[in-house]
C-alpha cells in the first residue's frame, strides 16, 4: 500500500516538472523572438 501511494505520488511530482519545463521552453523561445524583434528594430 505504502509503496502505490509513493509511486502516485512520484509519477505526479514527474507529470508537474515536465509540464514546467515545457512551459520553460515556451517562455524562453518567446524571450528569444522578443529580443529578435527588438535588436532588428534598432538596425
Amino acid at each position: 500500500m505504502l509503496g502505490l501511494i509513493v509511486l502516485t505520488f512520484a509519477i505526479l511530482l514527474f507529470v508537474v516538472y515536465l509540464r514546467r519545463s515545457q512551459q520553460m521552453m515556451v517562455d524562453m523561445h518567446q524571450a528569444e523572438e522578443q529580443y529578435q524583434a527588438i535588436q532588428g528594430g534598432r538596425r
